[in-house]
């Protein structure tokens, strides 16, 4: 999850990063590639977060793939739940830089000690609190259960429904809407990585083509 400038809900606006090259314009709404996208094979996490969206309102085959895009982007095929770097790289996220003040980190060392964790990679000491207490999590003393898989699945569905742009649009509604490039800048604040996004959302559309399996009834425990 990357900064940017959109409207919130109780969050502090996630983590900046490093500008990227300017995506090409592209349509807001995904049009399936003429030739076969690469097919995503299940894992565990990918059935996980599938199932977390379905109980949480999210039932559209095109809404759940452009979901799963976008996370599937953030956390690598689902495999990454943990933001790389050592403790030099997380530097630029304490109290006294200008990132950190907007993540609401406030002790040095909170930069490392709230760094990307789970499918979205929540990142800050706002963004933590602000996720904990809507799950009942301690994540401010335990911050690493946001990168344990069931807890990830949850937060990633709390954050998409949270966060909304200046419309008052929030993940679910721009992924229902096929507004691919709107649910990018909500989730990453600009359109960092887009060409990746669309590609696994077009992917995920294939896939689920066939339509979707109900998910177990019982919300993932944590």
């Amino acid at each position: 999850v990357k900064g940017g400038n959109v409207t919130t809900t109780s969050l502090t606006p996630p983590k900046a990063t490093a500008a990227a090259p300017t995506a090409p314009s592209v349509s807001t709404a995904v049009t399936p590639p003429a030739s076969k996208p690469r097919s995503i094979s299940s894992n565990n996490n990918e059935e996980l977060v599938k199932n977390e969206l379905m109980r949480a309102g999210a039932n559209d085959p095109k809404q759940i793939a452009a979901l799963m895009g976008q996370m599937s982007h953030e956390s690598s095929g689902f495999k990454a739940r943990t933001e790389i770097g050592n403790s030099d790289y997380f530097k630029k996220y304490d109290p006294n830089t200008r990132i950190g003040q907007k993540l609401g980190n406030k002790q040095e060392g909170d930069g490392e000690r709230f760094k990307g964790r789970g499918f979205i990679q929540l990142t800050g000491r706002d963004n933590y609190a602000a996720a904990g207490k809507a799950l009942g999590l301690d994540l401010i003393n335990n911050p690493e259960l946001a990168a344990e898989p069931e807890n990830a699945a949850k937060i990633a569905v709390w954050y998409l429904k949270s966060r909304k742009n200046k419309q008052g649009q929030n993940g679910f509604d721009l992924a229902k809407s096929g507004d691919d490039v709107g649910l990018t800048k909500v989730i990453n604040g600009g359109e960092n990585g887009l060409d990746d996004r669309l590609k696994r959302t077009q992917s995920y559309m294939a896939k689920y083509a066939g339509g979707l399996d109900s998910p177990p009834s019982a919300s993932v425990s944590t």
